[in-house]
């Protein structure tokens, strides 16, 4: 029988997005990273099957398509990604470097939330060290370039033949 973090892996293989973003406030120097996994579906049942089965996570309203039907999205919270995530990681096939990188930047997030203190880029030794700064942004980049969302070429192989290449080997 499949585990549900087996299960799970198996969606955000499909269809899901492992990332960490970053965002400059406006009128600031400061840089916000957040840690994110979601799964997007137009089927809103498939979501909460997935949320019951394994217990945590929420379903919001994503966005429209351009034809019009109503996208849903699965999404989890940067706690449960520092719970859950090392679980799943293990059965990951095409997002588990995604899923490395982002452990270890939740490490350097956690660290900083639990003294309350935020990162400026302006004075980065003020909050983050300039070496977590740097760590947070080295993995930032990666996970554009792994994500497809970097101005250089992604690796050739296609995520089915990825997936397929896996699965022949089990």
């Amino acid at each position: 029988m499949i585990s549900e973090y087996e299960y799970l892996a198996t969606c955000i293989d499909l269809e899901g997005h492992i990332t960490l973003s970053g965002r400059q406030r406006k009128y600031s120097s400061s840089i916000h990273y957040t840690a994110v996994i979601s799964i997007d579906n137009l089927s809103k049942p498939i979501l909460e099957h997935i949320q019951q089965k394994i217990k945590f996570g929420h379903i919001i309203k994503g966005s429209r398509l351009d034809s019009g039907a109503q996208m849903w999205r699965w999404i989890t919270s940067r706690i449960e990604i520092q719970q859950y995530l090392p679980l799943i990681e293990p059965f990951l096939i095409i997002k588990q470097k995604q899923a490395q990188l982002l452990i270890e930047a939740c490490q350097i997030l956690k660290s900083k939330q639990e003294t309350g203190k935020m990162f400026k880029k302006k004075n980065a030794g003020e909050f983050y060290t300039i070496d977590e700064y740097n760590q947070l942004e080295n993995i930032f980049q990666q996970m554009k370039y792994l994500n497809g969302k970097s101005t250089t070429k992604n690796d050739p192989l296609t995520d089915a033949e990825k997936l397929l290449r896996e699965l022949r080997r089990r």
